[in-house]
């Protein structure tokens, strides 16, 4: 069994009804009908924390080193949709299900909802996935979709 302890950060974030903590990049329960949904990045929020600095995890200042969770695409294009604490992108590895389960499937956007999904990311979950560590990123956009390009990775980091 993974150790599931929870970085500080992570620990002092609002949970939902399981008791799972609510990332600062999904769309929230005051934006859902009082549920958050996981399944959805809010892109205002990941504006702000690709904006600030900010972790998309705990949504707390970002230091030195910042992590970035991705496919083998993402390995090679190194285009990510925000930065993490490494310890926020390490829990995050370990106790999120679709993340943790190699055989995990993204879940259609539900009609209605004002988020769009990317055009550019898989339906399927990569089998092998990447924490990748580096020192900076920049905003780019592909295709008229908003990414962040991290700087070359000091260290990559294999799950799947």
């Amino acid at each position: 069994m993974p150790d599931l302890t929870m970085p500080p950060a992570v620990a002092r974030l609002p949970r939902d009804r399981r008791g799972y903590p609510i990332f600062a990049t999904i769309v929230q329960p005051e934006d859902n009908g009082g549920e958050p949904d996981f399944a959805v990045l809010d892109p205002v929020r990941v504006a702000r924390c690709v904006r600030d600095r900010l972790c998309g995890v705990c949504g707390k200042a970002i230091d030195y080193w910042m992590a970035f969770i991705g496919g083998d695409l993402c390995l090679k294009s190194r285009l990510f949709p925000f930065a993490m604490h490494p310890e926020c992108a390490r829990y995050s590895v370990r106790a999120c299900p679709h993340l943790s389960n190699p055989r995990a499937k993204y879940r259609p956007v539900p009609p209605g909802t004002a988020v769009m999904a990317s055009r550019l990311v898989a339906d399927r979950r990569p089998s092998e996935m990447f924490l990748c560590i580096a020192r900076r990123y920049e905003p780019v956009v592909v295709r008229g979709e908003f990414f962040i390009k991290a700087a070359p990775f000091a260290r990559v980091e294999p799950f799947s």
